[in-house]
Order: C-alpha cells, then structure tokens, then sequence
C-alpha cells in the first residue's frame, strides 16, 4: 500500500477522479425559484425547495414556502462512492502507465 501512495500515476489517477466527482457534486446546483435544487451525487445529501414569499391577509403576515434538508447518509455514501471511485480510477491510471512504460522500453 505504501508503494501505491508513492506511484504517481496512481496519485494522479486519485487526485483526477476526486476532482471530477467533487465538481460533479456542486455543479448539480441550479438556481431558479419555485424548483426542488439538491447538491450530491450519485445521492443528494442537501436538498432545498425556493419558494416565494407571500403575504396573509387574514394574519397580516409574510409567509415563505421554503425548506432545507441535510441527509447525514446520503452524504457518507457520497463520500464513499468518491473514495472507492478514485482508488479504482487511481488503479486504472497505474495500470495504463506501466503498459505504456513497457512499450516506450521495447
């Protein structure tokens, strides 16, 4: 394991697939009103509704049809999946790299 973490196209290969997923992750935020908006992936660990905001006549008061959600779960799977993700992408990277090695050698 020690030599792996020291392979740099594993290192590479990690670092690559960490990115990619994390900006995969934020770029799921859309920005408009009256839409269901979340941010994850592959599961959406924090999930918001914007609403308008309305006046009650009968109480005289504001009323915004928001809400916010944080999924603890969701957000552990996604850092799961982002992990095992970027160990396999990290593999794939070391793999190719040493097959492309041995034949600029030959």
């Amino acid at each position: 394991m020690k030599n792996l973490i020291k392979d740099k196209a594993f290192v590479i290969g990690f670092l690559v697939s960490t990115i990619l997923t994390l900006l995969i992750n934020f770029q799921t935020i859309v920005m408009c009103h009256h839409c269901l908006n979340g941010v994850g992936f592959p599961l959406k660990f924090y999930i918001w509704f914007s609403g308008t905001i309305s006046f009650d006549q009968s109480s005289g008061e504001m009323s915004s049809q928001n809400f916010e959600t944080f999924n603890t779960l969701n957000l552990i799977v996604d850092i799961l999946f982002t992990i095992i993700l970027s160990f396999i992408m990290g593999l794939i990277f070391k793999f190719v790299w040493s097959k492309l090695q041995e034949k600029t050698l030959k």
